[in-house]
């Protein structure tokens, strides 16, 4: 999913992209607000690229905690 966001990020718009809004608390009109910038897209992708190693390692070692 991580690297499906990256694909679709567009380099040259330096805005924020990939926006999501939710409505939270209708009776203090509270937001869930979430979107990627520039500056945040290398450590998205980092936290992919760990996380793919992590789950290859330990299908690998055939962990019995499984």
């Amino acid at each position: 999913m991580i690297y499906a966001f990256c694909y679709h990020f567009q380099l040259e718009d330096p805005l924020i992209q990939l926006k999501e809004d939710y409505k939270w608390i209708d009776a203090c009109d509270f937001h869930w607000r979430l979107g990627i910038d520039g500056l945040s897209l290398g450590s998205i992708l980092l936290t992919g690229f760990i996380t793919t190693l992590a789950s290859i390692q330990k299908r690998r070692r055939g962990d019995p905690s499984e």
